[in-house]
């Protein structure tokens, strides 16, 4: 019943992500109905924030819309590590990111700077997932995103996985042909 009510007061809000616009009461909704309790399913919510996430900085934090940065400070990280969504909300979000780095800039930028605030949570969420968290590495390149998804077996069947790696893909070689003509 609480994830009918959930999603019909997403679905009636006509919430959106948008970082240079975010809604506040979507912060509402997410400040009275999160609960530290892992009996909600959040899947959904997951789903939405990484497929609606566009990446238009080059630090993680300024990207995040005030919905989904309020959602990260207020569940308890240890619930959403039990989501079946968990991975490929931490994998689609840092690829876009990735992505949008090599588009603006042409390289990728080192994920450990961005550690503050929501950024840092989702950072630290992947270097636990792809197991950086063990070595504690002194950078970590947005490009590591790319590792952890093709070792990853449970994203080989992930559609839009798939569809972000072959758009990294393309601007990795229009990268690698930009630097092979310069000289």
């Amino acid at each position: 019943m609480k994830l009918l009510l959930t999603f019909l007061v997403i679905l009636i809000t006509g919430c959106h992500e948008s970082s240079n616009n975010p809604t506040t009461h979507n912060s509402t909704y997410i400040d009275t109905q999160v609960s530290n309790s892992c009996n909600l399913s959040y899947d959904s919510l997951l789903i939405r924030y990484s497929t609606n996430f566009r990446a238009t900085a080059i630090d993680l934090d300024k990207c995040l819309s005030q919905e989904l940065r309020s959602f990260i400070l207020k569940v308890d990280t240890n619930c959403l590590m039990k989501q079946q969504q968990y991975k490929n909300f931490i994998a689609i979000i840092l690829a876009k990111l990735y992505r949008h780095h090599l588009q603006c800039c042409n390289q990728g930028y080192d994920l450990l700077s961005m550690k503050s605030n929501a950024a840092g949570i989702i950072i630290n969420e992947f270097e636990k997932l792809a197991g950086y968290y063990k070595h504690e590495p002194e950078i970590l390149i947005s490009g590591s995103i790319m590792d952890y998804i093709d070792n990853e077996q449970s994203f080989q069947n992930n559609k839009s996985v798939k569809e972000l790696r072959k758009d990294i893909e393309k601007e990795e070689k229009r990268i690698a042909i930009m630097a092979c003509c310069k000289y």
